[in-house]
């Protein structure tokens, strides 16, 4: 008995230095975004890295035939779990063709072979690293806990009052600072492409647009069809350093792909179009439904993210800790295997529609920058914009055709009450892409947007102007800077010399 229970205090001990590591990416995200967040997200995400911790020292223990050889084996095996999103895009970015099976299986076996060459250091300062790496994330801990305090202290005592009062709604600026808004609906058809490939355009929000003064280009294209790309384009003020390298086939489809970087973090997170805005005193505004959809802290850089209300909260697992830190993990298929919100997309496109024409409650001068994975897949929207109850098939151009609808006669809501709030604002909205049908059709015609500007009631020439042309153009107009501007047709990025 005596033997026993040393054996579990020691393997409790080992496993207290496990612990810090594997807790401090859930609660990294947990304290980052405690102001939405609530803390009975934790305990889910909390538990199953918990759960992997131990399975993992078991596992190096047994191999190492060392308890401390197996807790510092163990840590370095969470340490790849938890960070492994990133480790991959950087393995990706020097042979893009691999995927997660490749690389998974190699991993393992690295660890594998870590542990039994530990189990037979006799270095005691090689294994006392284990308790300096468990001293350091446990520090992190209590830094990320003390930065969330405000947050934290902010919360609880604004619960225990009463609910103030509403804000008056906030006038409109109509001086030489107006409020500048920036749509962008994923893969909407620009007007000619819906007339070649579906046989209709929508005549009542061409007339609508024309009629309230937007300046439309029937000709605009990007020089790329991905919309990572365009919108680092975008967010960059410039086009991106590298771009995917494509071979066309004679029908000027992608007969293969020759590369395909990963992924444009560093640009989202510098946002050079954002901080444009704030160095000229315009408080910004994102809402993105840029990559993953969970409702954390959006990569791009503003004073006020969106995220769905309260009463969303927990509805939806994309909307959890849960989703965020499993998401960047080695764990990520773990979140196919467990219940969803069939209807997150549609939540979430509602209420960033919902949030721009929401003028009242934000400041002036804004800079608004919205990104609407509408009408891309998932198809769930009819035309009149009641729920599919399954996805439709992406396949099918019908689809797409109804959804195309749905976010036209929404987009025009949105405008409207825009116009009527703050008639005095400029607002450009464009596509990243055209119909794409699965990146099977023609990249010319991929590329080929929709384009349309409003400034202040005034005409502008963006006939042919790229997205990026057209938001430097108008910032030129506006702020008297001097962005080249390209006024013939951008060539397109990818293609083979």
């Amino acid at each position: 008995m005596g033997r026993w229970t040393q054996t579990w205090k020691r393997g409790g001990r080992e496993f207290g230095y496990l612990l810090p590591v594997a807790c401090y990416p859930v609660l990294f995200v947990y304290f980052r975004n405690c102001g939405e967040a609530g803390f009975s997200q934790v305990w889910m995400p909390l538990a199953v890295f918990a759960g992997a911790a131990a399975l993992c020292q078991a596992i190096f223990t047994w191999v190492a035939r060392r308890g401390e050889a197996g807790t510092l084996a163990a840590q370095a095996a969470m340490l790849v779990i938890a960070f492994w999103k990133p480790l991959e895009d950087a393995i990706r970015d020097l042979v893009w063709t691999v995927r997660y099976w490749h690389l998974i299986p190699l991993a393992l076996a690295g660890l594998l072979v870590l542990a039994r060459v530990l189990g037979t250091t006799e270095r005691s300062k090689t294994l006392s690293m284990r308790k300096k790496v468990a001293a350091v994330f446990a520090a992190l801990i209590v830094y990320n806990a003390l930065a969330a305090l405000p947050t934290l202290w902010k919360q609880g005592w604004s619960a225990s009052r009463a609910r103030p009062a509403p804000e008056a709604p906030r006038p409109e600026t109509t001086g030489d600072r107006p409020n500048v808004y920036f749509i962008l609906l994923d893969e909407y058809a620009s007007f000619p492409q819906m007339k070649t490939r579906f046989g209709e355009e929508p005549p009542e929000f061409g007339a609508f647009l024309e009629r309230n003064g937007f300046s439309v280009s029937p000709d605009s294209y990007n020089p790329t069809f991905l919309t990572t790309e365009v919108l680092a384009g975008l967010v960059g003020m410039k086009p991106p350093p590298e771009n995917a390298r494509y071979r066309l086939a004679a029908d000027g489809r992608i007969e293969r792909y020759l590369s395909f970087p990963v992924g444009f973090e560093d640009i989202f997170a510098e946002s050079a179009l954002m901080r444009f805005f704030q160095d000229r005193g315009y408080t910004v505004y994102v809402a993105s439904m840029l990559g993953d959809l969970f409702n954390v802290r959006s990569p791009l850089r503003a004073d006020h993210a969106f995220q769905l209300s309260v009463d969303q909260r927990g509805i939806s697992l994309e909307n959890t800790v849960f989703a965020a830190v499993l998401g960047r993990s080695a764990l990520e298929p773990l979140q196919y295997g467990l219940p969803r919100d069939p209807h997150y997309y549609n939540r979430m496109v509602e209420g960033i529609f919902d949030w721009i024409a929401e003028t009242g409650n934000k400041r002036s001068p804004r800079f608004l920058w919205a990104h609407v994975a509408c009408p891309h897949a998932p198809y769930l929207f009819e035309r009149d914009g009641r729920w599919r109850r399954e996805a439709g098939n992406p396949a099918d151009p019908r689809h797409y055709l109804e959804q195309h609808r749905y976010a036209t006669s929404r987009i025009a809501a949105v405008l409207e009450k825009l116009l009527e709030n703050d008639p005095g604002s400029i607002i450009l909205l464009q596509s990243d892409h055209g119909f794409r049908s699965g990146i099977t059709l023609p990249v010319e015609e991929m590329a080929h947007i929709f384009n349309a500007v409003y400034y202040r009631g005034e005409a502008l020439d963006v006939a042919g102007l790229s997205g990026l042309d057209t938001e430097l153009f108008v910032i030129n107009r506006l702020f008297g800077t001097d962005f080249p501007v390209i006024r013939g047709r951008r060539p397109l990025a990818g293609v083979e010399p």
